[in-house]
This record gives C-alpha cells, sequence and structure tokens, in this order.
C-alpha cells in the first residue's frame, strides 16, 4: 500500500499480514485487533514514537 489512508477505518480482525506499505495514515484506535507479521510491528510501533529494543 503506497500512502494509504486508513484512519478512522476499524482494521479489528483484518488480516495486514500480506501486505507491504510505504506510508500510512492509522490510529492507535484503528490498530486494535489487526493481524500483522512481527517486522510490521515494528513499522507500527515507530508511528507512535515507540523505540524497540532488541534482545541482547
Amino acid at each position: 500500500m503506497d500512502q494509504a489512508q486508513l484512519s478512522g477505518t476499524r482494521l479489528n480482525g483484518i488480516d495486514l499480514s500480506d501486505c507491504q506499505f510505504n506510508g500510512l495514515g492509522v490510529g492507535v484506535e484503528d490498530l486494535q485487533g489487526c493481524i500483522i507479521t512481527r517486522e510490521q510491528a515494528y513499522l507500527f510501533a515507530s508511528l507512535f514514537g515507540l523505540i524497540v529494543k532488541e534482545d541482547s
């Protein structure tokens, strides 16, 4: 998905694990319950200003 705007779209139960994102507009509440990969989780975390620390 290129520059997808999903704000206000409930993604509960939607499987996004096969999607690749190149720009995304979405809110935390929109993502609740959606299905993503571990790699996508890092992307979404960074969208919300989270820093993911790797195990050492």
